[in-house]
């Protein structure tokens, strides 16, 4: 199972920013829920957080294109939780 987070730095270190659209990184687990362990630890950039606009969108495409399942984060907008919803990502308020 694959979770996010949006972190500013990015690793298992950081803590979840509150915006999703324009966070600078997206920390990706890879967790075997079979074993209770992380298999692997990726940072992502967040190429859609210098967008003009349709940031969140782009940024929910990137999950989504990641394989991710669960999205910790702080705020979504309602188009990029739409586009999340609709591809099955679970999205968890982890501010903090």
């Amino acid at each position: 199972m694959k979770i996010a987070a949006t972190t500013l730095k990015g690793g298992l270190e950081d803590s979840v920013t509150p915006q999703f659209g324009r966070t600078e990184k997206f920390t990706v687990v890879d967790f075997d829920k079979e074993v209770k362990e992380i298999k692997a630890v990726e940072v992502i950039d967040n190429k859609a957080k210098s967008q003009p606009s349709g940031a969140g969108i782009s940024a929910s495409q990137l999950i989504i294109d990641l394989g991710v399942e669960i999205l910790l984060t702080g705020k979504v907008g309602p188009k990029a939780m739409k586009v999340l919803k609709s591809a099955g990502v679970k999205v968890c308020n982890a501010e903090g």
